[in-house]
């Protein structure tokens, strides 16, 4: 039975955009045009290393691809959610006239 080594995620990294390079996939124009359909279709990859083509996609299109390979980021597509508005309480006293 061989013995499984442990990979860290940046060697993983490299070792899926070595992959894409054997398949022909030079450029960032190239990866963006990749779908999951066709990275399915590769029975070389595994189901991780299609989700880390995923992020390598999304990080290529954000301008973060140091930041991929350096360190465990993800990207975040959702837009921010809108800030609740904040109302100032009516102050406790009133001001009141004499009706005259």
């Amino acid at each position: 039975m061989a013995k499984k080594m442990k990979v860290s995620k940046t060697q993983m990294k490299f070792e899926v955009l070595e992959k894409l390079a054997s398949l022909g996939i030079n450029t960032e124009e190239q990866l963006e045009k990749l779908t999951p359909k066709e990275l399915l279709g590769v029975e070389s990859l595994s189901f991780k290393e299609i989700e880390l083509i995923g992020q390598l996609q999304e990080c290529v299109n954000e301008n973060l691809l140091f930041s991929f390979l350096t360190a465990d980021i993800s990207v975040i597509t959702e837009e921010p959610k809108p800030e609740k508005s904040t109302r100032k309480k009516k102050a406790d006293s009133e001001v009141t006239t004499d009706g005259e």
